[in-house]
């Protein structure tokens, strides 16, 4: 069976039964119907809109629409605002490369800080037991203070 064979059409109308079984789809398709419902209505009023607002009202409406009818509501709901926005907005590859950089780099950063800390935590761990070792305290009080293993702390003391 070749792939284009094996798609499913979930427009309004269209395969009834898979969408009655799968609640998710069936919110989609509702979804992509009223998108398109909207977009002609609005169109048909003969408002004037600028580069894709339509579009965006259009989708608006339709996530309105989606809530009311209890269809996707968890995912309409715990979708944030920039993600609706992004949604609503005209998507294309140059924007969403630089919204995955953008993001990447926030986690690099927070990643990058998480193991700064980790470092330094260790480091100052590490000179405390080397200022313990040099006011005369033994390896075995140092290891209860700062938690080191005993390898360590020699390792320390030999540097």
């Amino acid at each position: 069976m070749a792939y284009k064979d094996s798609l499913f059409r979930v427009n309004a109308g269209r395969n009834s039964g898979i969408l009655e079984v799968c609640g998710e789809l069936k919110g989609y398709a509702f979804f992509v119907f009223r998108v398109q419902f909207h977009e002609k209505e609005l169109a048909a009023r003969g408002e004037v809109f600028h580069d894709g607002e339509r579009t965006v009202k259009a989708i608006r409406l339709a996530i309105r629409d989606c809530k009311n009818a209890n269809l996707l509501r968890n995912f309409w709901e715990n979708m944030s605002q920039e993600e609706i926005n992004m949604l609503a907005n005209e998507w294309d590859m140059k924007t969403a490369l630089e919204v995955r950089e953008e993001e990447g780099f926030e986690r690099g950063v927070g990643k990058g800080r998480q193991e700064g800390r980790k470092e330094g935590r260790k480091e100052g761990v590490e000179t405390t037991a080397r200022n313990a070792l040099a006011e005369g305290l033994s390896r075995e009080q140092i290891h209860r203070i700062t938690g080191l293993d005993m390898d360590t702390i020699a390792g320390l003391q030999t540097l």
